[in-house]
């Protein structure tokens, strides 16, 4: 009865739904989400982020229109990396370094809290590029190195399948051939 039980536990619903995997991979997702539709607010209140302190205007100081220009471009690399990000988290190549997923959240996660910081707290236009930098970028980059490491794998794993066949499969098919016969 106890291992009628635990069979029955091992294949319930709520003991799959507990995969660490689950929770890095629906964390990531929802964090991307986020980072987006906070990057979509700052976006459309870009005039409350260019501004410069004092009274007198230096001489390399940008004019509105380059700072406009420079903020709302780096927004936009910013999402570019967070949509690459998100298609490739469909993909299914970055389903193998739960550590890199992991360091992925931690970044995500910061980078939600310090775009909404960023957003409510109205920055200074040029600091988005030091959270573009630091909360779009390196985590693309990790991505970037997942999926290069799974299409090696596949590569590198296909040319096996093929060394192998080629010198192995037809003498193992022969003797379960010979086995069943």
């Amino acid at each position: 009865r106890k291992f009628k039980f635990k069979t029955m536990a091992v294949q319930s619903r709520v003991y799959k739904s507990h995969d660490p995997q689950y929770y890095l991979f629906r964390n990531k997702t929802l964090f991307i989400i986020a980072q987006i539709a906070l990057l979509f607010v700052a976006l459309t209140i870009s005039e409350n982020h260019i501004y410069w302190y004092g009274s007198t205007k230096p001489a390399d100081r940008p004019t509105e229109e380059e700072a406009e220009s420079s903020y709302k471009s780096a927004i936009w690399i910013f999402l570019s990396c967070l949509i690459v990000e998100f298609v490739f988290i469909f993909s299914g190549m970055s389903l193998l370094a739960r550590e890199l997923i992991f360091l992925q959240n931690f970044f995500h996660l910061l980078g939600c809290l310090f775009t909404a910081w960023f957003v409510l707290d109205a920055w200074q236009y040029q600091r988005i590029w030091y959270l573009l930098l630091l909360f779009g970028v390196i985590p693309f980059l990790l991505e970037i190195i997942q999926v290069y490491n799974a299409v090696r794998f596949t590569k590198n794993s296909q040319l096996n399948l093929e060394k192998n066949n080629k010198f192995k499969v037809i003498p193992f098919l022969l003797e379960i051939i010979q086995v069943y016969n």
